[in-house]
């Protein structure tokens, strides 16, 4: 949103300059409230998609964004390449055995 005023001069100028800036401030603070939801939303479901129950501490109490994942694949000498899942959180790295779409073994 961007407003020009003509009238610097005019009485309701500072007033409603304030009022921008304060409608601005709302807006930024609802735009990091909602991220910040959708974060713990993707915790939350990445969480339930573990095969058979989450046998661990709930994410939640310490992860709040989920920086990255991906599959991993190692490479050994001599050895098949065994295949992951890996989940970077905030606070934790989870590695995972994939066994479905979209389940994982922890």
């Amino acid at each position: 949103m961007h407003f020009v005023c003509q009238q610097v001069s005019h009485p309701d100028y500072q007033d409603v300059e304030a009022a921008v800036e304060a409608m601005k401030s709302v807006a930024m603070s609802v735009n990091d409230t909602q991220r910040r939801f959708d974060a713990l939303q993707e915790i939350v479901r990445l969480q339930a998609s573990v095969y058979e129950g989450w046998e661990g501490p709930d994410l939640l109490d310490a992860n709040t964004l989920i920086l990255h994942k991906g599959d991993l694949v190692k490479l050994t000498e001599g050895q098949k390449h065994k295949e992951a899942y890996v989940i970077i959180l905030n606070n934790e790295v989870l590695i995972c055995k994939k066994v479905s779409t979209n389940k994982f073994l922890k």
